[in-house]
């Protein structure tokens, strides 16, 4: 009987403020929740489904002429792209024409075509040779959608539950470890009273949200006050 009257009242004072209620907390966390989850998905569909593709450089392509192209077509062309796409004119294409350079001296150059026929660029295996510290089969193309899968269940949803639900319980407790329901409660019943008799303030300690299996899984409750419960 003890429990039941001081829990109303504590329910019935510290919901007359203007803090927004439980329930229209609860709906927006829970509308948050539901978009966030919803992006998640976008991403991780947009992901798998996008083709990767390699751009290989091919200076014959770039200077738009065959591979058996002469030496005059080949400096032929070279000028007319040139001219085409020169930074200086308004509608000139800066990065285009730094690529149609490096197009013709790879064609023309006998060092800068011999790197390209064996490392598919002009500058040598360097530019484009990388070291990894990882097994093969991770960087295995047949290998990249179940690295995603793995990479979103335990990095983006494994990992973000086992700290979200750490911290949900940490943020229930002072630094004392006193639930803060129950601080609450306290600072209420003792602030609001001048007078306190020894039966009050058991009542006041009995009121604790400790002693609650909805706050407390160690508690065991009784159907009824008759019955003892096991020591």
């Amino acid at each position: 009987y003890v429990l039941g009257p001081i829990s109303k009242r504590k329910e019935s004072s510290l919901g007359k403020g203007k803090q927004p209620s439980s329930k229209s907390i609860s709906l927006w966390k829970s509308v948050v929740l539901a978009l966030g989850w919803s992006v998640l998905a976008f991403l991780v569909y947009r992901a798998a489904t996008m083709e990767v593709e390699m751009v290989e450089f091919d200076p014959f392509e770039i200077l738009e002429i065959d591979k058996d192209a002469s030496p005059a077509k080949i400096k032929q062309q070279y000028r007319k792209l040139t001219l085409k796409y020169h930074p200086d004119k308004e509608d000139g294409n800066p990065e285009r024409f730094m690529l149609i350079a490096k197009a013709h001296e790879t064609l023309t150059n006998e060092d800068a075509r011999r790197n390209w026929e064996l490392y598919g660029n002009p500058d040598g295996p360097g530019a484009v040779s990388f070291g990894i510290a990882l097994p093969s089969w991770i960087i295995e193309k047949e290998n990249s959608f179940w690295l995603l899968l793995i990479y979103v269940v335990g990095i983006v949803i494994v990992l973000p539950v086992i700290v979200g639900c750490w911290w949900y319980k940490k943020i229930k407790y002072s630094g004392d470890d006193i639930l803060l329901d129950t601080q609450k409660l306290y600072r209420y019943y003792l602030g609001t009273s001048s007078w306190l008799t020894t039966k009050r303030l058991i009542m006041i300690l009995g009121a604790s949200f400790e002693f609650w299996k909805t706050f407390n899984k160690e508690v065991v409750e009784r159907a009824d006050d008759n019955e003892f419960l096991p020591r």
